[in-house]
């Protein structure tokens, strides 16, 4: 290898690890969130479920990574969950993991922003415990109402063809 092919090859590793546009939509995540969660763990026809808690997210690595950690109660129970966004500047997507105390599957998603930059669109897989059904699509959709508040769904693509809403988070940030 020469030594102009190890400078561009440094060149290419330092843009791929540089904060682009695509994190800036992270900065306007990092905060303190209070936060309003429904469930229908029957489906959508079915019985609402309320939880209130709050939401922390920070810098994991700054300006390229945020952790959210989330403490409330679920289903009577406390429950804690943490995840991590990120936004890949060689797929050009954003990228998330997330796990919690209620599976101990990690739940991997991508996807990007829609064409009025106001709505996220991940998409990943899961496994359900309950149908013990495996891979099944979900989406993970955040749409943004201004830079205090956003509200975040789960849709269930096995429920139906638009995919059944089976939660809904509304965060309002902490002043």
């Amino acid at each position: 290898m020469t030594e102009k092919n190890r400078e561009e090859m440094t060149k290419v590793r330092i843009a791929a690890g540089t904060p682009g546009k695509g994190h800036e939509l992270l900065r306007r995540l990092v905060g303190t969130w209070d936060i309003v969660g429904r469930t229908w763990m029957e489906g959508p026809a079915g019985p609402v479920s309320e939880s209130w808690g709050v939401i922390e997210t920070r810098w994991l690595i700054p300006g390229l990574w945020i952790q959210d950690e989330v403490k409330t109660e679920m289903m009577g129970r406390p429950f804690h969950g943490f995840g991590i966004t990120g936004y890949d500047n060689v797929k050009r997507k954003y990228v998330g993991v997330w796990l919690d105390g209620m599976s101990t599957a990690l739940l991997a998603m991508e996807g990007n922003l829609d064409s009025t930059g106001k709505t996220l669109l991940l998409f990943g897989t899961a496994s359900d415990p309950v149908s013990g059904e495996h891979d099944k699509l979900l989406g993970f959709i955040t749409r943004f109402r201004d830079t205090d508040h956003h509200v975040f769904e789960i849709r269930d693509y096995s429920l139906s063809p638009e995919g059944a809403k089976t939660m809904e988070i509304e965060y309002t940030r902490r002043k």
